[in-house]
């Protein structure tokens, strides 16, 4: 009765085993598909999170400024909470931010940088960030 009983204990065994192998693979080709895809949104929640950073930094000189925009992106260093790489950035509204009409719809902060899925980081002009299809320009 003893020898039965370990031995249906060992089918089942190596059936767990086979099956915890099983899904071990299933979990490494997941995770082989899945990595590029999670590292380029690690990349564009980068890029999202500068570009925020920088727009609040337009905001802090604007209001430090009479309301005037920065005509350069390194006129915002003494704005930066962090060093930022300015050179990832491009500044496009210039001019006085009380003069923008639709703050939502007017681009102030872009990214250079272009995912592979073609978006691009931007900051609107009422400091709120997206990210949107890359324009061809």
């Amino acid at each position: 009765m003893k020898s039965a009983v370990a031995q249906t204990g060992r089918s089942r065994m190596k059936v767990l085993t086979k099956v915890a192998g099983v899904a071990a693979g299933i979990l490494l080709v997941a995770y082989v598909v899945m990595l590029p895809t999670l590292r380029e949104k690690a990349k564009e929640n980068q890029d999202m999170n500068l570009v925020r950073e920088v727009a609040i930094a337009c905001h802090r000189f604007a209001d430090a400024n009479d309301g005037v925009m920065p005509a350069a992106v390194a006129d915002l260093v003494p704005y930066l909470v962090t060093e930022a790489d300015l050179a990832r950035v491009e500044l496009v509204a210039i001019g006085k931010l009380s003069e923008i009409k639709e703050p939502a719809r007017v681009p102030q902060v872009i990214s250079t940088r272009i995912s592979s899925r073609g978006l691009q980081a931007v900051a609107f002009a009422d400091a709120h960030c997206d990210l949107v299809a890359a324009s061809g320009r």
